[in-house]
């Protein structure tokens, strides 16, 4: 989970009190707990984008046909990992769940499966055999829209069973909150318990929504059951998720403000999170008391989903603040241009007067240090985020950190005359997008004496020596420069604008 929020000594003392008082309250009316999920990395879920986002109003109905022959090829690559992602949630459903809601589940699951078996490859190429006539183009778009629309149908269905099977899972925890509450105190953390739990299953399943407690800020839902209930750790494009806030009807509605905003990168560079503060006891007679819904844009500009909350009536002294990244994808191959230190790059056979012999002169070796500009191409194999300026962002030291900082260049002279008589081969560390730091070996062409010559040799009167140029392989250490510098420089200038 990605959660960009200061915390303090105290602050990070009384959280850990109130996660303590809710497992308390939740152990104190349950016996057993066992809410289905999976060990493994669930797939993305499937995504309801509108048909017009592949096919826009003013498309010729070629062009549309074959924008959703191509998306539902996309959807088609995925279709295994939702099969066995429904499955392995009904089979992992525990064995007291209630027998009306598991056969809810089943049916559920039956139903999303029997829809995705219909989208098949066999109709994509027919779509695409009909695009391929004059004829037909007006037929292969109307069908595609259809198949289009089934897909969408699916996607309700998948969303039913996904929500079905989390009931059926969380069930067995309700029920036993009853039978495990005592008398007094037991019984009202028993109540208590079992009121989060009900709420948490019915409003707070990730991935498609986040709680967030109206009195501390605090993610409602937290310490229950882990990544369930976790605000993502990204989002992409077209995909939608509804923040709620849980608290009382009557003391909190009305009181709470949500605001949901998506940023670029650089704004982050400059504008740390504000600290926040936090109240002692969450809610017990629980609601939702405000709700806002967004669907994540298809641009690459935006790089953050951000949540402030805060409350209207004072009793929360700062707003509390969220963040998840944008996935739009990864790239590994950039082109650039380099600007390399190369030690002693510069080898060239000159003659030199020889000390006291009135004018004679000596074969010698001339080196330096050079700079000699390169085309470049630099290799990301973790691959690097879409969209975000500084490496260090979203995560610290974590994998999408070395996808954007580490990868391999190679490149040769900018001089493209004798583009190989420098070649380079080396590292690249890129903190921020458009910029990077590198070193390696470059394979250098310099200038030898030929065979029966030395250095300190006298010049004979009307000679003429041609060098023999070798390659030697001589460190080098430099910056190099890409495309994305440009919008690098002018989205962290229009962020800078905004604090200043």
């Amino acid at each position: 989970m990605n959660l960009a929020r200061s915390s303090s000594e105290p602050r990070a003392a009384r959280r850990g009190l109130r996660r303590a008082a809710k497992l308390l309250a939740v152990l104190a009316g349950v016996a057993s707990m066992s809410i289905a999920t999976g060990a493994e990395a669930q797939p993305r879920p499937p995504t309801a984008e509108p048909v017009t986002s592949h096919c826009p109003a003013a498309a010729p109905p070629k062009e549309c046909a074959d924008k959703i022959a191509k998306a539902i090829e996309g959807k088609i690559a995925m279709a295994p990992q939702w099969r066995d992602a429904l499955d392995n949630g009904l089979t992992g459903i525990p064995a007291g769940a209630r027998a009306d809601l598991k056969q809810q589940a089943g049916d559920a699951v039956k139903g999303a499966q029997d829809a995705l078996a219909k989208i098949t490859g066999d109709r994509v190429d027919a779509i695409r055999g009909l695009a391929a006539s004059a004829a037909s183009v007006d037929k292969a778009q109307e069908t595609a829209k259809a198949l289009y629309t089934e897909y969408l149908d699916f996607v309700t269905l998948w969303t039913k069973a996904h929500d079905a099977i989390k009931a059926a899972s969380v069930a067995p925890v309700v029920g036993g909150a009853t039978e495990g509450a005592g008398a007094g105190g037991a019984g009202e953390l028993a109540d208590e318990g079992k009121a989060t739990l009900e709420i948490c299953a019915k409003q707070c399943l990730a991935p498609g929504a986040f709680c967030i407690d109206a009195r501390s800020g605090e993610p409602f839902c937290e310490g229950l059951r882990g990544a369930t209930y976790d605000l993502p750790d990204s989002l992409r494009p077209g995909e939608r998720i509804a923040v709620r806030v849980i608290g009382k009807e009557a003391e909190d509605e009305g009181k709470v403000k949500l605001a949901l905003n998506f940023a670029a990168s650089p704004e982050f560079l400059f504008n740390p999170p504000p600290p926040s503060a936090a109240l002692s006891k969450g809610p017990l007679a629980l609601t939702v008391v405000e709700e806002q819904n967004v669907q994540v844009p298809d641009d690459s500009s935006v790089a953050f989903l951000r949540i402030v909350f805060t409350r209207t009536d004072g009793k929360l002294t700062a707003p509390v603040e969220y963040r998840t990244p944008v996935d739009h994808g990864q790239y590994y191959l950039e082109a650039g241009i380099l600007l390399p230190i190369v030690v002693d790059g510069s080898r060239r056979v000159v003659t030199t007067p020889i000390p006291s012999t009135g004018g004679e002169r000596m074969y010698s070796i001339a080196e330096n240090w050079s700079v000699n500009p390169s085309i470049v191409l630099n290799v990301f194999p973790g691959g690097r985020r879409r969209g975000f300026v500084s490496s260090y962002q979203g995560c610290l030291w974590c994998a999408g950190f070395w996808g954007d900082f580490l990868g391999l260049q190679a490149g040769v002279d900018l001089d493209l005359g004798e583009p190989f008589d420098r070649i380079f081969m080396g590292v690249v560390l890129q903190p921020v997008a458009g910029l990077s730091i590198n070193s390696g070996l470059a394979l250098v062409e310099q200038e030898f004496l030929p065979p029966g010559y030395a250095v300190g040799m006298p010049v004979t009167s009307g000679e003429t020596l041609t060098p023999q140029p070798h390659y030697r392989s001589r460190f080098y250490f430099g910056a190099t420069l890409t495309l994305d510098i440009i919008n690098t420089v002018a989205t962290a200038t229009r962020a800078a604008q905004k604090l200043f």
